[in-house]
């Protein structure tokens, strides 16, 4: 119960800065759509895919 409480404080004020285009470990976003969203980047054209980590210490 304290775990959710938690988690229902805190989902919204990191949610606001997760990019739309971020599908890992979102509330209402799945693998599925991630699979998706790059295959309709392919059709659209894209070739490159770029992956980067926020590592602020």
């Amino acid at each position: 119960m304290i775990q959710q409480a938690i988690a229902q404080v805190l989902t919204p004020i990191f949610e606001a800065g997760f990019s739309e285009s971020s599908y890992g470990f979102r509330p209402g976003r799945s693998a599925k759509q991630a699979a998706i969203a790059a295959k309709n980047y392919i059709e659209e054209g894209y070739t490159w895919v770029v992956d980067i980590d926020d590592l602020e210490k």
